[in-house]
Parts: structure tokens; sequence; C-alpha cells
């Protein structure tokens, strides 16, 4: 599989038929390589779990890896340091924080809301309310 783990957040999605295969031999031969460092060897379960988007955040595709027994994890991008995500984390808590009086109401939708802020943390996406200056979480 080319590109894993998958970009969280592209802006649009990538159609079925746009997978791209190894031109020549040398292609194939680093792409199997890639593979290898992402321990996506052959039989690997893998799944791509859909985040819609909801009030402020984008919907994010995430990537996960099955480790054995029965666990699945997500597999962030190898690109990313701790510190980036500890970053991104205190960001998003701290912005969560700031913003306590715009909860929402329902408890469901609040987990829901406090989930997508850290796995967005994880995945270095920004919420566009962020960007934007929004601070309705709602």
């Amino acid at each position: 599989m080319l590109n894993w783990p998958v970009p969280a957040y592209s802006g649009e999605a990538m159609k079925a038929s746009e997978t791209q295969k190894p031109g020549n031999e040398a292609e194939r031969k680093a792409d199997e390589k890639a593979a290898k460092s992402e321990k996506l060897e052959k039989g690997r379960d893998v799944a791509l779990v859909r985040m819609p988007a909801i009030d402020n955040l984008p919907d994010m595709t995430l990537s996960m890896i099955h480790q054995f027994p029965d666990a699945w994890k997500f597999d962030i991008p190898n690109d990313r340091s701790g510190e980036q995500i500890y970053n991104d984390l205190l960001t998003q808590l701290t912005w969560l924080g700031d913003h306590s009086a715009n909860w929402p109401t329902s408890t469901d939708d609040a987990y829901r809301t406090f989930a997508h802020h850290v796995i967005a943390a994880l995945y270095g996406v920004q919420p566009t309310a962020m960007n934007a200056g929004n601070t309705n979480v709602r």
C-alpha cells in the first residue's frame, strides 16, 4: 500500500481508481522497503476509520494497524515527533478549556468533540474555528 499511514485530512477524498502502481523495478523495491519499515508485511491487518466533520472540526481519515493479539492502534505519520504531538495536544486542550462556555450540552456530543480534538492533535490537524478565530465548538 502506498502512502501509509494515509493523510488524516486532505480536503477531498481520493478515488479508488486513483491508486498508483510502481512503474519499474526500482520503484517497486522502494515501495516494498517502505512497507516493511512501516510494518505492512503481507497479511497485516490495517483499517481506515472515517471521523465525520462536526461543528468546526474537519472530517478525518485515521490509519489504524492491528497489534497482536487483539488490539487496534492509531498509526500516525512517522514524521510527527513526540514534541509536535505534545504541543498540538496542549494547544487543543487549552483551546477547549478557554472555550468551556461553548461546550456541547449533550454528554455524547461533548465526548465526540473532545475525542475529535485529541485525535486532531495526534495527526496535526487544526480545527477550522481555531484558524478562523471562531469560538463556538458546538
